[in-house]
């Protein structure tokens, strides 16, 4: 039989166009593989429930689905799960990473398929429905010291031939969309008459979690025992963004907690000779996030008992060694000089215009937008991206309104246009979302018609699973965990650097132990505590760099649940 003849490394590069980091390579081949040697990196891991603690922008996505790729589908490791649940909690992080596992998952088709066969012709069949820029990107080469290498069947003589079939499999079914109002094609909306195959199931918590409680969203009740055996049996559920979850993070622990405390019932599988052996099929979770928290895991009472040993074993950096050049990013955190008003009762909408256009004014000095995108540059400049995170969809309205109408030096022309300037939040409609991803990677890359100074205002919708990297940041006051989430959206990459700002609530300026009304209305959505902790943390670390910020704001988050 035809043994594996490439490495993980090789694979997450040849699927992702990327070389994998040292923690992921920990995740998917063991915890103490050197990810130096090609010989370790051909070995597998223990598939076990755990906390993944790994920081914004080191590519959690990637090593959650490529370590589940690696031990079940090209190692065929049957103790690894053959369904993975991707379970997030907004429907734009389910568009995102869609999007990024249907590449992987297309490159790996065509990859195990040889040409004129009609495995590849359905694969080339989902290629064709992609956008230009995405097929291209599909297609692209490998490259190594010879030159390029084409993707096409680069793993035929590479896999046995049952691992080939699997990944052509979950080409052409694979992923799975569970969300509101998304409709499948055939062969994916029948994912659940093939509880023998892989698949790769991606949905907002609220439909996969109904669901697992035998009670699914937007389904027939008699299908119900169908996906409630299906997603509590021999699945790997990884829970992105925990932070955002609320009552699901719970949920997921309870339910997990159930699943290994209580009997398991073993499926019979028939062996040759007639000797029938009970085969559990088990299911594991992995709870990841940037600012994860020991008291999170406690949330859930059946959990408790696991909580010191989820905690003591969770996956985190060895920022010693691993990606050095990364946490050496400079950036900068000061106050900004605007500062928001809140009006009686926090409803005012003349207010919030207000705000927008001293916002506005603000913006339009191009010295409180100047900075350099690299590090190593000698000279500022104006021609970067500028992201401003407002906790409010109407304040987020306000600030893109004043912006959109700013005249460039008293002509009638604008000075962001609509190639310039951005408006991101939850409350759009998924055919107007359905373009966002390729337009924040222009806005980012600024060139072209997108060239010059441009400004993407957002709410929370960019705190995780968006893969932005804005140059200047301005973001509102907001409780730590999201602050941090917001600071990994400025100068992301190695090499880059950044300027960030925070801007203050007027209603916290004077130190008083009562909460009052408008400190309640600044706050929201957010509790009024956590708007104080930030604050305080914030005033005593003005000009701190964002690294050494990050750790103390994820103590002093622990300190303040806890």
């Amino acid at each position: 039989m035809l043994q594996n003849e490439i490495d993980f490394r090789t694979f997450v590069e040849m699927a992702a166009g990327f070389q994998p980091m040292d923690w992921q390579c920990r995740l998917a081949c063991g915890p103490v593989v050197d990810s130096s040697s090609p010989e370790a990196l051909l070995t597998g891991s223990e598939c076990t429930s755990r906390l993944v603690d790994i920081p914004t922008g080191f590519g959690k996505t990637a090593g959650a689905v490529f370590a589940w790729f690696w031990n079940r589908v090209v190692l065929r490791n049957p103790r690894w799960p053959r369904r993975l649940v991707y379970c997030l909690p907004m429907r734009t992080l389910v568009e995102q990473v869609e999007r990024d596992v249907l590449l992987w998952v297309l490159r790996l088709g065509l990859s195990a398929t040889n040409r004129d066969t009609p495995e590849r012709a359905n694969v080339d069949d989902r290629i064709a429905g992609l956008s230009a820029d995405d097929v291209k990107w599909v297609r692209t080469p490998l490259q190594d010291h010879t030159g390029q290498i084409p993707i096409e069947a680069f793993l035929v003589h590479r896999l046995p031939r049952p691992s080939q079939l699997l990944l052509t499999w979950l080409a052409e079914h694979s992923p799975i969309v569970l969300m509101g109002g998304e409709d499948l094609d055939e062969r994916r909306r029948q994912w659940d008459l093939h509880p023998e195959k892989p698949a790769i199931i991606i949905g907002t918590q609220d439909m996969l979690l109904s669901r697992a409680l035998n009670r699914g969203y937007g389904m027939s009740r008699y299908r119900w025992p169908m996906h409630f055996g299906l997603l509590n049996t021999d699945c790997l559920w990884i829970l992105d963004e925990v932070q955002l979850m609320s009552s699901g993070l719970t949920t997921s622990l309870q339910l997990q907690a159930w699943r290994e405390h209580l009997p398991l019932r073993c499926s019979t599988r028939g062996a040759q000779g007639g000797n029938n052996r009970a085969a559990p099929l088990p299911t594991y979770s992995w709870w990841m996030s940037a600012t994860s928290a020991e008291h999170w895991l406690k949330k859930s009472v059946a959990m408790h008992s696991h909580v010191e040993t989820l905690w003591k074993e969770r996956l985190t950096l060895d920022r010693q060694k691993e990606s050095q050049d990364l946490f050496a990013v400079p950036k900068t955190l000061r106050r900004s000089c605007l500062s928001l008003r809140t009006p009686a009762g926090g409803q005012d909408h003349s207010v919030w215009a207000e705000y927008g256009n001293a916002f506005a004014i603000h913006l339009a000095n191009p010295r409180n937008r100047i900075g350099k995108r690299q590090a190593s540059h000698a000279a500022d400049s104006e021609d970067l991206l500028t992201l401003v995170v407002c906790n409010t969809v109407e304040r987020a309205v306000a600030v893109y309104r004043a912006l959109k109408a700013l005249k460039e030096n008293t002509s009638q022309d604008t000075l962001f246009d609509d190639d310039h300037l951005l408006l991101l939040h939850s409350r759009f409609r998924g055919r107007e979302r359905a373009n966002w991803a390729e337009k924040i990677r222009a806005f980012e890359k600024g060139e072209g018609r997108h060239a010059g100074p441009r400004v993407i205002v957002a709410t929370q919708v960019v705190e995780a699973g968006v893969d932005l990297s804005a140059s200047v940041l301005y973001t509102e006051l907001c409780p730590l965990a999201s602050l941090i989430q917001r600071l990994g959206r400025c100068a992301r990459r190695a090499g880059e650097a950044g300027l960030a700002f925070w801007i203050d609530f007027d209603a916290f300026a004077q130190a008083s132990e009562e909460i009052s009304a408008n400190q309640d209305a600044a706050a929201r959505p957010y509790e009024t505590e956590e708007i104080k902790a930030a604050r305080d943390l914030l005033i005593n670390a003005e000009n701190r760099a964002l690294d050494v910020l990050a750790r103390d704001a994820a103590g002093r988050a622990e300190s303040f649940h806890g």
